[in-house]
């Protein structure tokens, strides 16, 4: 089990890069060999997350910081969005 399997804790902050989208548009990530769901966030985001819901083979986090924004991340044009 490597260090990142072994650490997997719901409140715990990790840092993973947003590789893909799910169906409900959900960011999604990974952190060793499980899949991180992250709201807000799109391909390319490197994030800091909290792991707010744990399950033994994937997580939801809640972005906690963008440490390096996405190319494909836009800012809204509507000034009620921020």
């Amino acid at each position: 089990m490597d260090s990142a399997e072994q650490r997997w804790q719901q409140g715990e902050l990790v840092d993973i890069t947003i590789t893909d989208l799910s169906d409900s548009g959900d960011g999604v990530g990974r952190y060793g060999q499980r899949v991180v769901f992250v709201p807000d966030t799109v391909t390319g985001d490197r994030v800091r997350v909290r792991l707010v819901h744990v399950k033994p083979q994937y997580a939801q986090g809640k972005l906690y910081e963008l440490l390096e924004p996405s190319p494909h991340r836009v800012r809204p044009k509507c000034i009620v969005a921020d």
